[in-house]
C-alpha cells in the first residue's frame, strides 16, 4: 500500500490559518525469500587414445540440465567447470568435445541435505583409425574360430589401441545394434590384429553348429563402457563409427 498524506485545516481564533500534514507510513516493504540453491563442480580429465594425457584440458562443454534449467560452460586449463545458483532439483550432467567420447551422467540430487556435488570423469580421445581389412579363421578338426585384419595406420611402437568385434545373425551388418556377442582385443605396435580363438565364447552365446555367423569390427581406443540396463549388451563408449566391413562364416 502507498503512502497516504492527510491534510488537516484548523483556523484558530488569531486568524491563523495552519495547516497539520500527517503521514500514514504503512507502505508495504515485505519481499519473498531467496529461493535456496545449490552448486555443481565438475572436473574432466581427457586422455588420448593411446591412454596418454591430453593436453590442453581446455574447451570440453560442460552441460547442466534440471529444474527448468539448462546451463554450459566449457572446462578452463585445469579441466574444471563450475555452476552455482541451482535451484534444489535432480540435474544430468554431460561433457562433450569433438573427437572425444561424451561423458553423461544422470541423477545428481541438489537438496537443503546436499548442497553441492563434485563430479570428476574422464574422457578419451575417440579412435584416429579405421579397420581396412577383416578375415576369418575357421578350425572344423578342433572348432575354432578367429578373426583377424588390418587398420588405416599402425599403432605406434610401445603403445596399444584396442578393437571390438560385434558377432551377429544377419542383422548385424555395417550397424552393431543388433549384435549377440561382443568382445575387446588390443593391438601392440602394429598395423594388423589378430583374435583368440572366440568358438566357445560364440557357442555360449547362443550360436549353434551350422549356423551362419557375421562379424563386423571397430577401432577403439580403450574397452572402457558400461551395460545397457535394456539390453544387457556392454556398450563400449570409445569406438569409431566409420569402418563398414562385415564377414561371415559358417560355425563349426
Amino acid at each position: 500500500m502507498e503512502d497516504m498524506h492527510f491534510v488537516n485545516f484548523r483556523l484558530f481564533a488569531t486568524g491563523v490559518l495552519v495547516v497539520f500534514f500527517t503521514w500514514n507510513c504503512n507502505k508495504s516493504d515485505s519481499t519473498a525469500p531467496e529461493e535456496p540453491t545449490g552448486s555443481i563442480s565438475v572436473n574432466i580429465v581427457p586422455y588420448d587414445e593411446f591412454g596418454g594425457a591430453y593436453s590442453p584440458k581446455t574447451g570440453v562443454t560442460v552441460t547442466v540440465s534440471g529444474g527448468g534449467q539448462l546451463v554450459s560452460n566449457t572446462t578452463d586449463a585445469n579441466g574444471d567447470a563450475t555452476f552455482t545458483g541451482l535451484k534444489y532439483a535432480t540435474y544430468k550432467v554431460t561433457a562433450q568435445k569433438s573427437g572425444f567420447e561424451t561423458f553423461s551422467g544422470d541423477n545428481y540430487a541438489l537438496s537443503s541435505s546436499n548442497q553441492a556435488w563434485f563430479i570428476s570423469r574422464s574422457i578419451t580421445q575417440l579412435p584416429t583409425v579405421t579397420v581396412d581389412s577383416l578375415a576369418t579363421t575357421v578350425n572344423t578338426t578342433f572348432p575354432g574360430v578367429s578373426v583377424g585384419g588390418k587398420f588405416s595406420a599402425a599403432t605406434p611402437s610401445g603403445k596399444s589401441r584396442s578393437y571390438i568385434l560385434y558377432f551377429g545373425n544377419a542383422t548385424v551388418s555395417q550397424s552393431v545394434s543388433a549384435h549377440q556377442y561382443s568382445s575387446s582385443f588390443s593391438a601392440f605396435g602394429s598395423t594388423t590384429f589378430a583374435s583368440g580363438d572366440v568358438y566357445a565364447n560364440l557357442k555360449s552365446s547362443g550360436f549353434t553348429t551350422g549356423a551362419t555367423v557375421y562379424v563386423t569390427p571397430r577401432a577403439a581406443s580403450h574397452a572402457n563402457g558400461f551395460t545397457d540396463a535394456t539390453t544387457g549388451r556392454f556398450v563400449y563408449t570409445a569406438i569409431e563409427t566409420l569402418s563398414t566391413i562385415r564377414r561371415s562364416f559358417v560355425l563349426p
